[in-house]
């Protein structure tokens, strides 16, 4: 599976005809113009801040800050698996196209393109998005293996 990753600038202008979804995450409801046609397969949208851990309450508090979580991540790997017969890229997009959707990125490309079984395995496994210009948020990588790695083990269902 070919993944790409894509900021609020770039998405607005990419373009394909190889069957693909898109991932497009920012941290309030304004999302960016994505071009669709028919090889756009579907649009995932979803808004969490690009933080790694908890800040002190009243800050949470006070900036209304959303965490990634497992609810998010749920939401990716339904969405992945739903489509995976009818496309062959998946796009992530966040505001800078460094962290937030790296982390995406990584973590699809383990799940998708290599062979581990467990969470160790998974944080050993080289990836294109561990080398610059990308930072991949670390929360965002390790939620969605650790779901994805509960789902094929069978502690939770999709």
């Amino acid at each position: 599976m070919v993944l790409k990753v894509e900021n609020r600038l770039s998405i607005t202008k990419f373009k394909t005809d190889i069957p693909h979804i898109v991932i497009s995450i920012t941290e309030d409801k304004d999302f960016p113009e994505v071009y669709s046609n028919d090889s756009c397969k579907g649009i995932l949208r979803l808004t969490f801040h690009d933080l790694e851990s908890e800040l002190e309450p009243e800050m949470m508090d006070k900036y209304k800050v959303v965490l990634f979580n497992e609810d998010h991540a749920k939401k990716i790997l339904n969405f992945v698996f739903e489509n995976l017969d009818n496309i062959k890229a998946i796009i992530c997009q966040c505001d800078a196209g460094i962290s937030r959707s790296a982390g995406t990125a990584k973590a699809l490309d383990k799940i998708l393109n290599s062979d581990a079984k467990t969470e160790y395995q998974f944080c050993l496994i080289d990836s294109k998005f561990d080398s610059y210009p990308y930072m991949p948020n670390q929360l965002v990588f390790r939620t969605i293996i650790r779901e994805y790695v509960k789902i094929k083990s069978g502690e939770n269902s999709q």
